[in-house]
């Protein structure tokens, strides 16, 4: 539930942050004390609307290497590696938290409310919902 209701700013459905197999990534360092009733995008990253349907996070009590985090996204065979690659090259090994919204090209230039530093956006990056597309050996048709 967000802090308060955004449907009235005047960007709020024209933020234009929609696009078909694309996901965009967030990450939380820091451990929240307390079980937070914030909606992340909206309240920590400007965002207006967006589809919840299309969104999935993994959260973890302890600190945790990303390949971890993300192991329980769907599709992250297919997009997993340019993420971890360059949350490593922010100096960002491991999280508590991982936040996927699929179908969603985030630019954070484009939003009127200042995003916070609860999450740290890494980047949006092409993913595949056709498993051919990763982990499938096509010499014996056998997952890898």
């Amino acid at each position: 539930m967000p802090e308060r209701d955004y449907s009235e700013d005047e960007n709020y459905y024209s933020q234009g942050f929609e696009r078909d197999g694309v996901v965009s990534i967030w990450l939380e360092l820091a451990k929240h004390q307390e079980e937070s009733e914030d909606d992340a995008l909206q309240d920590c990253c400007g965002v207006g609307y967006y589809n919840l349907d299309h969104q999935e996070t993994n959260y973890l009590d302890e600190v945790a290497h990303l390949d971890q985090l993300f192991a329980d996204i769907s599709y992250s065979d297919s997009f997993s590696k340019p993420p971890i690659s360059k949350a490593k090259s922010m100096g960002i090994e491991s999280a508590y938290w991982v936040l996927a919204q699929f179908n969603f090209a985030y630019d954070p230039s484009r939003v009127k409310r200042e995003p916070t530093n609860e999450l740290v956006f890494i980047g949006f990056f092409s993913y595949s919902t056709t498993q051919s597309n990763f982990g499938l050996n096509k010499s014996n048709n056998s997952l890898d």
